[in-house]
């Protein structure tokens, strides 16, 4: 739960920014983790999809990774939440299989979230939480995923890695990248 505190904070920076307040979304209908059902045929879909991606099921267990048998529109896709201070904020889906010359993610409509991807930051309580001195901004969660393990096996704790679901960091992440840690805001 977010701390009264921080609530105020919240209202506060948006009265003064492009930013919406985090609030709570909620996920599509039936929505079911696969640390919930890890028998059910769509964990599984969505395990085979993670070793495809050369991750596998802890990767997506910890990332709250799930499936939905009751919204038509989101069944074909493994669903991941984006969370902001440890609210749901909002969701992408990915296609648990690749099909050549279609796409594999689905975002949410206006209907669904109110927001959309240019607002949130996939990541983003662990780059404030380690106090990152580097982030790094990607295009797909799934290379969030990998990249992650790789700078953990790596021993670099102080970069994380970020999604910011297109092929460039919008005005509204940037700030929220900016507010979120000092950390150095060099070229590479």
């Amino acid at each position: 739960d977010i701390s009264e505190d921080t609530i105020h904070d919240l209202e506060q920076a948006q009265r003064k920014s492009v930013l919406p307040l985090v609030q709570a979304v909620k996920l599509p209908e039936g929505f079911t983790p696969i640390a919930d059902e890890p028998d059910a045929i769509r964990s599984r879909y969505i395990v085979e999809m993670a070793v495809r991606k050369n991750l596998d099921r802890a990767a997506f267990v910890e990332a709250n990774v799930g499936f939905t048998r009751d919204a038509p529109k989101w069944e074909e896709y493994a669903i991941f939440p984006v969370v902001e201070y440890g609210v749901i904020v909002y969701w992408q889906g990915r296609t648990y299989h690749d099909k050549p010359g279609e796409s594999t993610k689905l975002f949410p409509s206006r209907d669904e979230v109110k927001y959309g991807a240019r607002y949130w930051v996939y990541n983003i309580d662990e780059v404030r939480a380690k106090k990152a001195n580097i982030v790094i901004a990607v295009e797909s969660i799934l290379n969030v995923l990998s990249l992650r393990r790789k700078l953990e096996e790596l021993g670099w704790g102080n970069v994380v890695p970020v999604c910011v679901f297109k092929h460039r960091v919008s005005m509204e992440q940037a700030l929220k990248l900016r507010g979120s840690r000092d950390f150095a805001d060099e070229e590479a």
